[in-house]
């Protein structure tokens, strides 16, 4: 406990003076440096005056506050594929170019095609490149107040600023860490909801070592077979656009991660997983991405490609309003980015067989212009389904289900999403508007 409580005034001396030294020259004449037993000395000018309050906490918020609270936010387990940042409003380009296929020899230097076309060295041999575009489709923001009184309480002690610091600093970008978390998940299971990777079914690991072992064996040779070149392991051709022929890649083994689910991967022997990466289990634990679940029940793990989740920062930043009036500052953390699957990395997703893809059937009765249900999940039994409402008019309008696990909206509101668990059979959801 005392070495907590000594941490904690430690840290909050230190980024005091942070402070004092990043607010600038007035802050610095007016405020003392701060020691371990001077916090009255070093709070009093801040909480007097207005313009040393603002630039106290506006430094604290812009400038240091995310490397204050570091050890204490929310960390992304599946940050490890964000690839950087892109300018606001910019579109991500990727490319990849099919290997060249042989045309054969010919000694007089004319070749034939197999219909009987003549190819000289002048003829152009177009590459098979394919392009992807990946554009912004996140736009959130986290708002936070931080009032006079709040200031006061906390300069009471250094432990009480710092934990008031780590409090109010850590729910901000917390909040922001945990909901790229949940929409990184939400990639792959769109992923397998709209026929975008490769999927395999297999028997649940979790429910014999016989399974469990099944399911090791099941990832090794899906690992091997991936570094090896083949258009097996991508959908890029099924997609709607998609154009010349099926893409053609390969993963090397250090290129390659695991995505998990808790339980399965704590149901298996990591060591023999190990061997097949010829790496010692504290190495090959790097390869793997452990996380609690996906809202597909269905998913058990995915084999991809390091590129396979495409994730840029292309907004992250904090800026400030004032209240005079309620003697408060509301600050905002604003994230924008850019998430997205390359249909040209390998993937495998391993299902559990158990589970089974029912039908999801959306009608409007009328069919009416303004009016519309947009489901957007697969169907697996256990899944957690949601869905979207179009309606220009939402007292109109009344949902009823059949074969579904929940109770349909009262009423709905324009582009509202609803969400109910999928049961063991085909389902519908119907919209009635009303004359």
């Amino acid at each position: 406990m005392g070495n907590s409580t000594t941490s904690k005034t430690t840290r909050a001396v230190n980024m005091a003076n942070t402070v004092r030294t990043l607010a600038g020259t007035e802050f610095a004449n007016a405020v003392p440096v701060a020691t371990r037993t001077n916090i009255s000395s070093y709070a009093t000018p801040i909480l007097e005056i207005s313009s040393l309050r603002n630039m106290f906490v506006n430094t604290l918020v812009q400038r240091i506050g995310f490397e204050f609270i570091h050890n204490k936010r929310y960390n992304n387990p599946l940050a490890r594929f964000k690839k950087g940042s892109t300018p606001l409003g910019g579109i991500v380009e990727e490319i990849g170019t099919n290997p060249v296929e042989s045309q054969g020899f010919s000694s007089d230097g004319y070749i034939r095609t197999p219909d009987g076309q003549v190819l000289t060295p002048l003829n152009r041999r177009t590459p098979d490149t394919k392009v992807l575009y990946h554009t912004i489709n996140r736009e959130d923001q986290y708002p936070i107040s931080i009032s006079r009184q709040q200031l006061q309480t906390a300069f009471v002690s250094w432990e009480k600023l710092d934990d008031f610091i780590s409090s109010v600093m850590s729910a901000m970008y917390s909040g922001d860490t945990i909901d790229e978390f949940i929409y990184t998940k939400n990639l792959i299971d769109a992923g397998v909801t709209k026929d975008m990777l490769v999927t395999q079914t297999i028997a649940n690991p979790t429910t014999s070592k016989d399974n469990a072992e099944k399911f090791v064996i099941a990832v090794n040779t899906t690992s091997a077979k991936m570094c090896y070149p083949s258009t097996k392991y991508n959908r890029y051709i099924e997609q709607e656009g998609a154009e010349g022929k099926a893409y053609k890649t390969w993963s090397d083994k250090d290129r390659q991660v695991i995505i998990m689910r808790a339980d399965v991967l704590q149901s298996i022997n990591v060591t023999v997983l190990a061997q097949a990466f010829n790496m010692t289990q504290a190495d090959f634990r790097n390869s793997v991405v452990e996380i609690d679940e996906f809202d597909n029940p269905a998913i058990l793990a995915v084999v991809c490609d390091e590129s396979l989740l495409q994730i840029y920062d292309n907004l992250f930043e904090v800026s400030e309003q004032q209240n005079a009036q309620g003697l408060f500052f509301t600050y905002f953390l604003t994230h924008f980015e850019t998430l997205s699957l390359s249909m040209l990395s390998n993937a495998v997703v391993f299902l559990d067989e158990s589970y089974v893809k029912h039908t999801i059937t959306a009608t409007v009765d009328p069919v009416t212009e303004g009016y519309g249900l947009e489901v957007q999940n697969s169907g697996y039994n256990g899944e957690t389904v949601t869905y979207k409402v179009t309606a220009v008019d939402p007292s109109k309008v009344t949902i009823a289900y059949t074969g579904l696990d929940g109770e349909p909206p009262k009423t709905v509101v324009n582009g509202g999403l609803y969400s109910f668990t999928m049961g063991n059979e085909d389902a519908t959801i119907k919209m009635t508007i009303a004359e």
